[in-house]
Protein backbone atom coordinates (compact mmCIF):
# COMPACT_ATOMS: atom_id res chain seq x y z
CA UNK A 1 0.00 0.00 0.00
CA UNK A 2 1.27 3.48 -0.81
CA UNK A 3 1.82 6.01 1.98
CA UNK A 4 -1.08 8.37 2.61
CA UNK A 5 0.91 11.45 1.57
CA UNK A 6 1.96 9.88 -1.73
CA UNK A 7 -1.62 8.82 -2.37
CA UNK A 8 -2.91 12.36 -1.77
CA UNK A 9 -0.27 13.88 -4.08
CA UNK A 10 -1.10 11.40 -6.81
CA UNK A 11 -4.81 12.16 -6.58
CA UNK A 12 -4.26 15.92 -6.41
CA UNK A 13 -2.04 15.91 -9.50
CA UNK A 14 -4.72 14.15 -11.51
CA UNK A 15 -7.51 16.59 -10.70
CA UNK A 16 -6.86 19.02 -13.52
CA UNK A 17 -9.07 20.54 -16.17
CA UNK A 18 -8.08 17.79 -18.60
CA UNK A 19 -8.82 15.08 -16.03
CA UNK A 20 -12.22 16.56 -15.31
CA UNK A 21 -12.97 16.61 -19.01
CA UNK A 22 -11.88 13.02 -19.56
CA UNK A 23 -13.05 11.59 -16.21
CA UNK A 24 -11.17 11.04 -12.95
CA UNK A 25 -10.27 7.57 -11.74
CA UNK A 26 -13.22 6.66 -9.49
CA UNK A 27 -11.22 4.17 -7.43
CA UNK A 28 -8.63 6.81 -6.47
CA UNK A 29 -11.23 9.36 -5.41
CA UNK A 30 -13.16 6.78 -3.45
CA UNK A 31 -10.05 5.56 -1.65
CA UNK A 32 -9.09 9.15 -0.81
CA UNK A 33 -12.55 9.94 0.57
CA UNK A 34 -12.49 6.84 2.78
CA UNK A 35 -8.88 7.16 3.91
CA UNK A 36 -9.81 6.72 7.54
CA UNK A 37 -11.49 3.42 6.71
CA UNK A 38 -8.38 2.29 4.86
CA UNK A 39 -6.25 2.77 7.97
CA UNK A 40 -8.52 0.59 10.07
CA UNK A 41 -8.62 -2.17 7.49
CA UNK A 42 -4.93 -2.14 6.57
CA UNK A 43 -4.06 -4.66 9.26
CA UNK A 44 -6.57 -7.13 7.84
CA UNK A 45 -5.19 -6.82 4.31
CA UNK A 46 -1.70 -8.23 4.96
CA UNK A 47 -0.64 -11.85 4.55
CA UNK A 48 -1.60 -13.93 7.56
CA UNK A 49 -2.82 -17.31 8.70
CA UNK A 50 -5.99 -17.90 10.63
CA UNK A 51 -6.35 -21.05 12.69
CA UNK A 52 -9.74 -22.05 14.02
CA UNK A 53 -10.38 -24.81 16.56
CA UNK A 54 -12.78 -25.53 19.38
CA UNK A 55 -12.20 -22.48 21.58
CA UNK A 56 -8.75 -21.85 20.06
CA UNK A 57 -7.67 -19.11 17.65
CA UNK A 58 -4.05 -18.63 16.59
CA UNK A 59 -2.26 -16.64 13.93
CA UNK A 60 1.12 -17.42 12.42
CA UNK A 61 2.60 -14.44 10.56
CA UNK A 62 5.84 -16.23 9.76
CA UNK A 63 4.32 -18.80 7.41
CA UNK A 64 3.08 -17.96 3.96
CA UNK A 65 1.17 -20.09 1.50
CA UNK A 66 0.15 -18.38 -1.75
CA UNK A 67 -3.39 -18.21 -2.98
CA UNK A 68 -3.62 -19.23 -6.59
CA UNK A 69 -6.29 -18.15 -8.99
CA UNK A 70 -8.68 -20.79 -10.18
CA UNK A 71 -7.98 -22.38 -13.53
CA UNK A 72 -11.63 -23.30 -13.97
CA UNK A 73 -13.83 -21.46 -16.38
CA UNK A 74 -16.94 -19.46 -15.47
CA UNK A 75 -19.03 -22.29 -16.89
CA UNK A 76 -17.69 -24.69 -14.29
CA UNK A 77 -20.25 -25.01 -11.50
CA UNK A 78 -17.52 -25.15 -8.86
CA UNK A 79 -15.51 -22.22 -10.18
CA UNK A 80 -13.95 -20.21 -7.38
CA UNK A 81 -11.84 -17.06 -7.97
CA UNK A 82 -10.01 -17.65 -4.71
CA UNK A 83 -8.71 -21.20 -4.70
CA UNK A 84 -7.17 -21.44 -1.22
CA UNK A 85 -4.44 -23.99 -0.69
CA UNK A 86 -5.05 -25.62 2.66
CA UNK A 87 -2.04 -26.38 4.84
CA UNK A 88 -3.69 -29.56 6.07
CA UNK A 89 -3.66 -32.11 3.23
CA UNK A 90 -6.34 -34.21 4.88
CA UNK A 91 -8.65 -31.21 5.16
CA UNK A 92 -8.05 -30.35 1.50
CA UNK A 93 -8.90 -33.88 0.39
CA UNK A 94 -12.27 -33.77 2.15
CA UNK A 95 -13.05 -30.08 1.68
CA UNK A 96 -16.09 -30.50 -0.54
CA UNK A 97 -17.61 -33.50 1.21
CA UNK A 98 -20.44 -33.50 3.69
CA UNK A 99 -18.18 -35.18 6.23
CA UNK A 100 -15.80 -32.23 6.27
CA UNK A 101 -18.72 -29.88 6.87
CA UNK A 102 -19.71 -31.74 10.01
CA UNK A 103 -16.13 -32.14 11.22
CA UNK A 104 -15.48 -28.41 10.85
CA UNK A 105 -18.68 -27.55 12.69
CA UNK A 106 -17.62 -29.84 15.55
CA UNK A 107 -14.45 -27.81 16.05
CA UNK A 108 -11.80 -29.58 14.00
CA UNK A 109 -8.81 -27.22 13.58
CA UNK A 110 -8.54 -25.64 10.16
CA UNK A 111 -5.80 -23.31 8.92
CA UNK A 112 -6.52 -21.04 6.01
CA UNK A 113 -3.95 -18.67 4.48
CA UNK A 114 -5.39 -15.29 3.54
CA UNK A 115 -3.54 -12.75 1.44
CA UNK A 116 -4.56 -9.50 -0.18
CA UNK A 117 -4.03 -9.29 -3.91
CA UNK A 118 -4.91 -12.92 -4.64
CA UNK A 119 -7.83 -11.75 -6.74
CA UNK A 120 -7.46 -8.86 -9.12
CA UNK A 121 -9.99 -6.81 -7.12
CA UNK A 122 -9.01 -7.83 -3.60
CA UNK A 123 -6.73 -4.83 -2.92
CA UNK A 124 -9.61 -2.35 -3.23
CA UNK A 125 -12.44 -4.71 -2.34
CA UNK A 126 -12.70 -3.66 1.35
CA UNK A 127 -13.59 -0.09 0.34
CA UNK A 128 -16.38 -1.28 -1.94
CA UNK A 129 -17.69 -3.69 0.68
CA UNK A 130 -17.77 -0.80 3.14
CA UNK A 131 -19.88 1.25 0.73
CA UNK A 132 -22.17 -1.70 -0.03
CA UNK A 133 -22.70 -2.31 3.69
CA UNK A 134 -23.76 1.31 4.07
CA UNK A 135 -26.12 1.31 1.07
CA UNK A 136 -27.63 -2.11 1.70
CA UNK A 137 -28.61 -1.40 5.30
CA UNK A 138 -29.42 2.31 4.88
CA UNK A 139 -32.66 1.41 3.08
CA UNK A 140 -33.75 -0.77 6.00
CA UNK A 141 -32.83 1.89 8.56
CA UNK A 142 -34.74 4.58 6.65
CA UNK A 143 -37.87 2.43 6.88
CA UNK A 144 -37.35 1.82 10.60
CA UNK A 145 -36.76 5.54 11.20
CA UNK A 146 -40.06 6.23 9.40
CA UNK A 147 -42.01 3.69 11.46
CA UNK A 148 -43.77 6.29 13.62
CA UNK A 149 -44.96 8.08 10.47
CA UNK A 150 -46.28 4.87 8.90
CA UNK A 151 -48.05 3.44 11.98
CA UNK A 152 -47.66 5.51 15.16
CA UNK A 153 -49.62 3.11 17.37
CA UNK A 154 -48.07 -0.07 16.02
CA UNK A 155 -44.38 0.53 15.48
CA UNK A 156 -43.74 -3.17 15.98
CA UNK A 157 -46.06 -3.88 13.01
CA UNK A 158 -43.69 -1.91 10.78
CA UNK A 159 -40.76 -3.75 12.34
CA UNK A 160 -42.40 -7.11 11.64
CA UNK A 161 -43.08 -6.24 8.02
CA UNK A 162 -39.51 -4.93 7.75
CA UNK A 163 -38.09 -8.28 8.82
CA UNK A 164 -40.63 -10.95 7.75
CA UNK A 165 -39.76 -11.21 4.03
CA UNK A 166 -36.08 -10.97 4.89
CA UNK A 167 -36.38 -13.90 7.27
CA UNK A 168 -37.92 -16.00 4.49
CA UNK A 169 -35.02 -15.11 2.17
CA UNK A 170 -32.36 -16.00 4.72
CA UNK A 171 -34.12 -19.20 5.82
CA UNK A 172 -34.11 -20.48 2.24
CA UNK A 173 -30.77 -18.97 1.17
CA UNK A 174 -28.55 -21.97 2.06
CA UNK A 175 -30.59 -24.16 -0.30
CA UNK A 176 -30.74 -22.05 -3.47
CA UNK A 177 -28.05 -19.36 -3.36
CA UNK A 178 -25.58 -21.64 -5.15
CA UNK A 179 -27.96 -21.78 -8.14
CA UNK A 180 -28.02 -18.01 -8.79
CA UNK A 181 -24.99 -15.87 -9.55
CA UNK A 182 -24.00 -13.10 -7.18
CA UNK A 183 -24.46 -10.24 -9.65
CA UNK A 184 -28.00 -11.36 -10.55
CA UNK A 185 -29.03 -11.46 -6.90
CA UNK A 186 -27.66 -7.97 -6.31
CA UNK A 187 -29.47 -6.60 -9.37
CA UNK A 188 -32.78 -7.96 -8.06
CA UNK A 189 -31.98 -6.38 -4.69
CA UNK A 190 -31.42 -2.97 -6.32
CA UNK A 191 -34.74 -3.13 -8.20
CA UNK A 192 -36.52 -4.10 -4.98
CA UNK A 193 -34.97 -1.09 -3.26
CA UNK A 194 -36.45 1.25 -5.88
CA UNK A 195 -39.93 -0.27 -5.56
CA UNK A 196 -39.79 -0.26 -1.77
CA UNK A 197 -38.94 3.42 -1.47
CA UNK A 198 -41.57 4.49 -4.01
CA UNK A 199 -44.38 2.48 -2.42
CA UNK A 200 -43.51 3.52 1.14
CA UNK A 201 -43.29 7.19 0.18
CA UNK A 202 -46.04 7.56 -2.41
CA UNK A 203 -48.49 4.90 -1.23
CA UNK A 204 -51.87 6.50 -0.54
CA UNK A 205 -52.89 3.85 1.99
CA UNK A 206 -51.13 2.07 4.80
CA UNK A 207 -51.19 -1.38 3.11
CA UNK A 208 -49.27 0.05 0.14
CA UNK A 209 -46.75 1.65 2.48
CA UNK A 210 -46.30 -1.64 4.31
CA UNK A 211 -45.80 -3.38 0.96
CA UNK A 212 -42.97 -0.94 0.29
CA UNK A 213 -41.46 -1.79 3.67
CA UNK A 214 -41.73 -5.50 2.78
CA UNK A 215 -39.90 -4.97 -0.53
CA UNK A 216 -37.12 -3.16 1.31
CA UNK A 217 -36.92 -6.06 3.77
CA UNK A 218 -36.52 -8.47 0.85
CA UNK A 219 -33.82 -6.27 -0.67
CA UNK A 220 -31.85 -5.84 2.54
CA UNK A 221 -31.88 -9.55 3.39
CA UNK A 222 -30.99 -10.67 -0.13
CA UNK A 223 -28.14 -8.17 -0.29
CA UNK A 224 -26.81 -8.93 3.19
CA UNK A 225 -26.74 -12.72 2.79
CA UNK A 226 -25.20 -12.40 -0.68
CA UNK A 227 -22.54 -9.85 0.20
CA UNK A 228 -21.53 -11.54 3.46
CA UNK A 229 -20.87 -14.78 1.56
CA UNK A 230 -19.04 -12.86 -1.16
CA UNK A 231 -16.94 -10.97 1.40
CA UNK A 232 -15.85 -14.26 2.95
CA UNK A 233 -14.55 -15.34 -0.48
CA UNK A 234 -12.20 -12.35 -0.60
CA UNK A 235 -10.66 -12.15 2.88
CA UNK A 236 -11.50 -11.36 6.49
CA UNK A 237 -10.76 -7.66 5.95
CA UNK A 238 -13.78 -7.44 3.65
CA UNK A 239 -16.04 -8.81 6.41
CA UNK A 240 -14.77 -6.16 8.83
CA UNK A 241 -15.22 -3.46 6.17
CA UNK A 242 -18.78 -4.63 5.46
CA UNK A 243 -19.61 -4.54 9.18
CA UNK A 244 -18.23 -1.03 9.52
CA UNK A 245 -20.31 0.11 6.55
CA UNK A 246 -23.48 -1.33 8.07
CA UNK A 247 -22.67 0.62 11.23
CA UNK A 248 -22.49 3.84 9.24
CA UNK A 249 -25.82 2.92 7.64
CA UNK A 250 -27.59 3.50 10.94
CA UNK A 251 -26.25 7.04 11.21
CA UNK A 252 -26.96 7.77 7.54
CA UNK A 253 -30.47 6.26 7.66
CA UNK A 254 -31.69 8.20 10.70
CA UNK A 255 -29.80 11.28 9.52
CA UNK A 256 -31.50 11.01 6.13
CA UNK A 257 -34.98 11.06 7.70
CA UNK A 258 -34.05 13.86 10.09
CA UNK A 259 -32.55 15.99 7.29
CA UNK A 260 -35.55 15.79 4.99
CA UNK A 261 -38.42 15.75 7.51
CA UNK A 262 -37.05 17.93 10.32
CA UNK A 263 -34.33 20.20 8.92
CA UNK A 264 -35.71 20.76 5.40
CA UNK A 265 -39.34 20.12 6.43
CA UNK A 266 -40.04 17.96 3.40
CA UNK A 267 -42.79 15.37 3.41
CA UNK A 268 -42.08 11.70 3.97
CA UNK A 269 -42.99 11.12 0.30
CA UNK A 270 -40.20 13.46 -0.80
CA UNK A 271 -37.76 11.82 1.62
CA UNK A 272 -38.45 8.34 0.21
CA UNK A 273 -38.54 9.49 -3.42
CA UNK A 274 -35.08 11.07 -3.27
CA UNK A 275 -33.76 7.83 -1.78
CA UNK A 276 -35.35 5.83 -4.62
CA UNK A 277 -33.59 7.97 -7.23
CA UNK A 278 -30.10 7.87 -5.71
CA UNK A 279 -29.30 4.92 -3.42
CA UNK A 280 -30.14 2.03 -5.82
CA UNK A 281 -27.95 3.51 -8.57
CA UNK A 282 -24.94 3.71 -6.25
CA UNK A 283 -25.74 0.18 -5.07
CA UNK A 284 -25.56 -1.25 -8.59
CA UNK A 285 -22.33 0.57 -9.43
CA UNK A 286 -20.61 -0.58 -6.23
CA UNK A 287 -21.80 -4.18 -6.57
CA UNK A 288 -20.20 -4.43 -10.01
CA UNK A 289 -16.85 -3.62 -8.43
CA UNK A 290 -16.92 -6.68 -6.16
CA UNK A 291 -18.53 -9.19 -8.52
CA UNK A 292 -16.44 -8.18 -11.54
CA UNK A 293 -16.93 -9.03 -15.16
CA UNK A 294 -16.01 -12.69 -14.68
CA UNK A 295 -19.38 -13.49 -13.09
CA UNK A 296 -18.34 -15.25 -9.91
CA UNK A 297 -20.38 -18.41 -9.47
CA UNK A 298 -21.25 -19.59 -5.95
CA UNK A 299 -19.69 -22.81 -4.76
CA UNK A 300 -21.88 -25.92 -4.84
CA UNK A 301 -22.30 -27.51 -1.43
CA UNK A 302 -23.85 -30.70 0.00
CA UNK A 303 -27.40 -32.03 0.04
CA UNK A 304 -30.38 -30.48 1.84
CA UNK A 305 -29.93 -32.47 5.05
CA UNK A 306 -26.16 -32.05 5.07
CA UNK A 307 -26.56 -28.28 4.87
CA UNK A 308 -29.21 -28.33 7.60
CA UNK A 309 -27.04 -30.38 9.97
CA UNK A 310 -24.08 -28.13 9.29
CA UNK A 311 -26.13 -25.02 10.09
CA UNK A 312 -27.38 -26.47 13.38
CA UNK A 313 -23.80 -27.22 14.45
CA UNK A 314 -23.05 -23.48 14.36
CA UNK A 315 -25.31 -22.74 17.37
CA UNK A 316 -22.49 -21.62 19.74
CA UNK A 317 -22.08 -18.54 17.52
CA UNK A 318 -25.51 -18.16 15.95
CA UNK A 319 -27.24 -18.51 19.33
CA UNK A 320 -25.45 -15.41 20.61
CA UNK A 321 -26.50 -13.52 17.47
CA UNK A 322 -30.11 -14.56 18.06
CA UNK A 323 -30.14 -13.40 21.70
CA UNK A 324 -28.52 -10.01 21.15
CA UNK A 325 -30.85 -9.16 18.26
CA UNK A 326 -33.92 -10.30 20.19
CA UNK A 327 -33.03 -8.06 23.13
CA UNK A 328 -32.20 -4.89 21.21
CA UNK A 329 -35.15 -5.05 18.82
CA UNK A 330 -37.61 -5.70 21.65
CA UNK A 331 -36.17 -2.53 23.15
CA UNK A 332 -36.57 -0.51 19.97
CA UNK A 333 -40.00 -1.68 18.83
CA UNK A 334 -41.66 -2.10 22.22
CA UNK A 335 -40.01 -0.11 25.00
CA UNK A 336 -38.48 2.94 23.32
CA UNK A 337 -41.62 3.44 21.19
CA UNK A 338 -43.63 3.96 24.40
CA UNK A 339 -41.21 6.25 26.24
CA UNK A 340 -41.59 10.04 26.20
CA UNK A 341 -38.72 11.83 27.93
CA UNK A 342 -39.07 13.99 29.96
CA UNK A 343 -42.90 13.99 29.60
CA UNK A 344 -45.10 11.17 28.19
CA UNK A 345 -46.57 13.33 25.42
CA UNK A 346 -46.87 12.38 21.77
CA UNK A 347 -44.18 14.83 20.68
CA UNK A 348 -41.76 13.68 23.37
CA UNK A 349 -42.39 10.04 22.45
CA UNK A 350 -41.60 10.76 18.80
CA UNK A 351 -38.48 12.72 19.72
CA UNK A 352 -37.21 10.09 22.16
CA UNK A 353 -37.80 7.31 19.63
CA UNK A 354 -35.76 9.18 17.00
CA UNK A 355 -32.88 10.24 19.25
CA UNK A 356 -32.67 6.94 21.16
CA UNK A 357 -32.39 4.99 17.92
CA UNK A 358 -29.94 7.50 16.48
CA UNK A 359 -27.61 7.18 19.48
CA UNK A 360 -28.06 3.43 19.36
CA UNK A 361 -26.75 3.56 15.79
CA UNK A 362 -23.74 5.57 16.99
CA UNK A 363 -22.86 2.71 19.31
CA UNK A 364 -23.38 0.22 16.50
CA UNK A 365 -21.08 2.23 14.24
CA UNK A 366 -18.26 2.27 16.78
CA UNK A 367 -18.44 -1.42 17.66
CA UNK A 368 -18.94 -2.70 14.11
CA UNK A 369 -15.78 -0.84 13.10
CA UNK A 370 -13.75 -2.62 15.80
CA UNK A 371 -12.88 -5.69 13.73
CA UNK A 372 -9.26 -4.71 12.94
CA UNK A 373 -8.59 -4.07 16.65
CA UNK A 374 -8.88 -7.81 17.35
CA UNK A 375 -6.35 -9.95 15.41
CA UNK A 376 -8.53 -12.99 16.07
CA UNK A 377 -12.28 -12.99 16.74
CA UNK A 378 -13.28 -13.11 20.44
CA UNK A 379 -14.46 -16.42 21.84
CA UNK A 380 -18.05 -17.63 21.88
CA UNK A 381 -18.06 -17.08 25.66
CA UNK A 382 -17.45 -13.37 25.04
CA UNK A 383 -20.30 -13.26 22.53
CA UNK A 384 -22.70 -14.88 25.00
CA UNK A 385 -21.66 -12.53 27.82
CA UNK A 386 -22.36 -9.47 25.66
CA UNK A 387 -25.71 -10.92 24.54
CA UNK A 388 -26.71 -11.65 28.14
CA UNK A 389 -25.91 -8.08 29.17
CA UNK A 390 -28.12 -6.85 26.33
CA UNK A 391 -31.01 -8.88 27.78
CA UNK A 392 -30.41 -7.17 31.14
CA UNK A 393 -30.69 -3.77 29.45
CA UNK A 394 -34.05 -4.83 27.99
CA UNK A 395 -35.41 -5.55 31.46
CA UNK A 396 -34.03 -2.32 32.94
CA UNK A 397 -35.52 -0.12 30.21
CA UNK A 398 -38.92 -1.85 30.48
CA UNK A 399 -39.07 -1.23 34.23
CA UNK A 400 -37.99 2.37 33.77
CA UNK A 401 -40.67 2.96 31.11
CA UNK A 402 -43.31 1.76 33.58
CA UNK A 403 -42.03 3.47 36.74
CA UNK A 404 -40.37 6.58 35.20
CA UNK A 405 -37.61 6.18 37.75
CA UNK A 406 -34.96 7.56 35.37
CA UNK A 407 -36.95 9.79 33.03
CA UNK A 408 -34.30 12.32 32.03
CA UNK A 409 -32.37 12.99 28.85
CA UNK A 410 -29.27 11.44 30.41
CA UNK A 411 -30.81 7.99 29.89
CA UNK A 412 -29.92 8.36 26.21
CA UNK A 413 -26.36 7.41 27.17
CA UNK A 414 -27.63 3.89 27.84
CA UNK A 415 -28.87 3.72 24.26
CA UNK A 416 -25.27 4.08 23.06
CA UNK A 417 -24.26 1.13 25.25
CA UNK A 418 -27.05 -0.97 23.72
CA UNK A 419 -25.64 -0.20 20.28
CA UNK A 420 -22.09 -1.05 21.35
CA UNK A 421 -23.15 -4.51 22.52
CA UNK A 422 -25.28 -5.26 19.47
CA UNK A 423 -22.68 -4.12 16.95
CA UNK A 424 -19.87 -5.95 18.74
CA UNK A 425 -21.65 -9.29 18.69
CA UNK A 426 -22.54 -8.76 15.01
CA UNK A 427 -19.06 -8.05 13.66
CA UNK A 428 -17.18 -10.60 15.75
CA UNK A 429 -19.84 -13.27 15.36
CA UNK A 430 -19.66 -13.03 11.58
CA UNK A 431 -15.86 -12.87 11.69
CA UNK A 432 -15.88 -16.23 13.47
CA UNK A 433 -18.16 -17.67 10.81
CA UNK A 434 -16.12 -16.20 7.94
CA UNK A 435 -12.85 -17.87 8.94
CA UNK A 436 -14.42 -21.25 9.62
CA UNK A 437 -15.22 -23.97 7.14
CA UNK A 438 -17.62 -23.32 4.22
CA UNK A 439 -18.21 -19.60 4.96
CA UNK A 440 -20.55 -19.29 1.95
CA UNK A 441 -22.98 -21.49 3.88
CA UNK A 442 -22.14 -20.34 7.41
CA UNK A 443 -22.64 -16.62 6.75
CA UNK A 444 -26.29 -16.88 5.58
CA UNK A 445 -27.01 -19.16 8.56
CA UNK A 446 -25.70 -16.45 10.90
CA UNK A 447 -27.85 -13.84 9.16
CA UNK A 448 -30.87 -16.15 9.56
CA UNK A 449 -30.26 -16.48 13.31
CA UNK A 450 -30.14 -12.69 13.70
CA UNK A 451 -33.37 -12.21 11.74
CA UNK A 452 -35.14 -14.94 13.71
CA UNK A 453 -34.32 -13.02 16.89
CA UNK A 454 -35.65 -9.81 15.33
CA UNK A 455 -38.97 -11.41 14.32
CA UNK A 456 -39.59 -12.84 17.78
CA UNK A 457 -38.59 -9.52 19.35
CA UNK A 458 -41.03 -7.58 17.17
CA UNK A 459 -43.91 -9.87 18.16
CA UNK A 460 -43.01 -9.32 21.78
CA UNK A 461 -42.60 -5.60 21.07
CA UNK A 462 -46.27 -5.32 20.06
CA UNK A 463 -47.36 -6.50 23.50
CA UNK A 464 -44.64 -4.57 25.32
CA UNK A 465 -45.72 -1.30 23.70
CA UNK A 466 -49.41 -2.02 24.39
CA UNK A 467 -48.69 -2.90 28.02
CA UNK A 468 -46.59 0.22 28.58
CA UNK A 469 -49.25 2.34 26.86
CA UNK A 470 -51.78 0.92 29.31
CA UNK A 471 -49.53 1.60 32.29
CA UNK A 472 -48.95 5.21 31.23
CA UNK A 473 -52.56 5.88 30.21
CA UNK A 474 -51.83 6.25 26.49
CA UNK A 475 -54.36 5.28 23.82
CA UNK A 476 -53.71 4.09 20.28
CA UNK A 477 -51.82 0.81 20.76
CA UNK A 478 -52.07 -1.55 17.79
CA UNK A 479 -52.74 -4.57 20.06
CA UNK A 480 -55.52 -4.32 22.67
CA UNK A 481 -54.01 -5.08 26.06
CA UNK A 482 -55.98 -4.76 29.27
CA UNK A 483 -54.64 -5.84 32.64
CA UNK A 484 -57.11 -5.18 35.49
CA UNK A 485 -55.53 -2.84 38.01
CA UNK A 486 -52.28 -2.67 36.05
CA UNK A 487 -52.24 1.11 35.76
CA UNK A 488 -53.07 1.66 39.43
CA UNK A 489 -50.54 -0.93 40.59
CA UNK A 490 -47.66 0.70 38.72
Amino acid sequence: AKPASQQKNRISSRITALDLALGVNADDLFQHALNFVAKSIAAASSTHYIAIGAGQHTRNMAESTPITESTTTPDDETANPLQIESVDEESRASEDTAGSLLEAAQGRPLRLPVRAGAHRQTARAPYWFWLLGLLNNASYVIMIASAKSIDAGGVAVVYLVAIGPGLAVKASAPYWFDLVRYEKRLLVAALSMVGGFLLAGLGARRPLQLLGVALTSFQSALGEATLLALAARHDEGCVSAWSSGTGFAGIVGYGWVWLFTRALRFSMAACQSVAALSLPLLYVLASRRVTGADEIRPKRLGSFWERTRFGLKLWPTTGALFLVYFSEYALQSGVWASMGVPQPTKKHRQDFYLYANWLYQVGVLVSRSSGPLFPTPPSNAWLWAASGLQAVFLCLFAVDAATRYWYASSILVMCVLVGLLGGGVYVHGFRRLSVGHEPELAMPVGALAADAGIVLANVMGLFLQACLYEVNGIDGAAVPWRLPGCRERW
